[in-house]
């Protein structure tokens, strides 16, 4: 099977503990992956709202900045959880076992079988 990574990257993967794989994955894959995290810090900053660490969630900030920008408004707070428990869902396995990454986890260990297989 042909390398979907540039033996660059993955020789710069092995002796730096990562690479860039630019162009690589889908506009749809980033999405997906964004709803959840999007998901996943907007009911965080409501909790810090609710605990009235800030006064105003900022929806007009964007995606990118909002969480860091408003923990640091909300003096830093610490997450009791671990956010994967809360980030665990089929949307973020189906997410896991997309192809292009799959291609990317056997490319980067040089094993042809990588499997994801269901979620429970």
């Amino acid at each position: 099977m042909p390398l979907i990574l540039p033996e660059s990257s993955i020789k710069q993967y092995h002796e730096e503990g990562f690479t860039l794989a630019e162009g690589i994955i889908c506009n749809d894959f980033i999405d997906s992956l964004k709803t959840i995290l999007k998901d996943w810090s907007d009911k965080t900053i409501s909790e810090w709202k609710k605990k009235e660490l800030i006064l105003d969630i900022e929806k007009d900030l964007p995606f990118e900045k909002r969480l860091a920008v408003l923990w640091e408004k909300a003096g830093r707070p610490v997450y009791l959880r671990s956010p994967r428990r809360d980030l665990i869902c089929e949307d973020l396995f189906n997410i896991l076992r997309h192809p292009t990454l799959l291609d990317i986890a056997e490319d980067i260990l040089n094993c042809p079988n990588i499997l994801c297989t269901e979620f429970l």
